[in-house]
């Protein structure tokens, strides 16, 4: 991916949830819950028909 240069980390863990359209959608910082990351995954993918 083409990211490297664009997205630096600005904590351990960073996480981020690109869109179907292939866009940064979130940016997570530090630990996240499996629910965390479920609700968020759904919410990007019903927001970008993804």
């Amino acid at each position: 991916m083409g990211f490297r240069d664009s997205l630096t980390a600005a904590a351990v863990p960073t996480t981020y949830i690109i869109d179907a359209d292939g866009n940064v959608a979130v940016r997570m910082l530090d630990k996240q819950t499996t629910k965390t990351f479920v609700d968020v995954v759904t919410d990007v993918q019903a927001s970008t028909g993804g």
